[in-house]
């Protein structure tokens, strides 16, 4: 599917018009091949704000209810989800841009043509493959009372997000959401009455930098992300 196919498809006229959850979510979930070109050209215009609250909002809708019987499924989608949100951070040059929409497209391809899923139907013990987007989708619906499954993920792991470092700003992001203290971010004083001179905001910011890292071994917790 080329350029203009895909407007049709999201019923947009332009670039600038892809701000929608409707409009990720087809994009991301259309079961046929979509043409690289038109793929980056239909995200050109989409701005960092906009496609990071595109991101938070589509990887909590597919994450919700994802079959608990598979572990290494969850864990590959929380990769994915602070991978795609990292690099998406540096939408705002034409380098990063690329690097996103090259990640972006890369995780489309697994997730709605080549990777797949073995399903099989517990009533009746009938097994099919499909899509890990399709599946997903079937964990919803299974969820809301739908038919009920049983999901082997095991074919579709292999899929390696790329390793997106992180600053130390942005590792206290992710771990306390938009709760960090502020000396975490600047270093400066407080009129605290202390005037032994030395420097709280600089142990408050080991604090928090200790909790996330083990200095032995500095990956983050979830073992995915890298302090830079």
């Amino acid at each position: 599917m080329e350029y203009e196919e895909l407007l049709d498809l999201l019923d947009m006229e332009s670039p600038e018009d892809f701000e929608y959850f409707d409009h990720l979510a087809d994009l991301m979930e259309l079961e046929e091949e979509v043409d690289y070109d038109g793929f980056f050209q239909i995200l050109s215009k989409v701005t960092k704000d906009t496609m990071q609250e595109l991101l938070r909002n589509y990887f909590t809708d597919i994450m919700e209810h994802m079959p608990d019987s598979t572990v290494e499924i969850h864990t590959l989608m929380e990769e994915i989800r602070q991978c795609l949100t990292g690099l998406s951070r540096e939408m705002e040059s034409e380098e990063g841009r690329r690097a996103f929409i090259d990640e972006l497209y890369r995780f489309r391809n697994w997730y709605a043509l080549e990777g797949e899923v073995v399903v099989k139907d517990v009533s009746t013990g009938k097994r099919s493959r499909v899509s890990v987007s399709e599946a997903l989708a079937m964990s919803r619906l299974e969820a809301l009372g739908g038919e009920t499954y049983d999901y082997d993920f095991e074919d579709c792991l292999n899929y390696e997000p790329e390793e997106y470092s992180m600053t130390i700003n942005e590792a206290m992001s992710a771990a306390y959401g938009d709760e960090i203290p502020a000396e975490s971010h600047h270093h400066h004083h407080h009129d605290d009455g202390c005037d032994c001179g030395h420097d709280h905001d600089h142990d408050r910011q080991q604090e928090l930098i200790d909790g996330l890292v083990d200095l032995d071994n500095p990956m983050m917790d979830d073992d995915t992300s890298y302090l830079e």
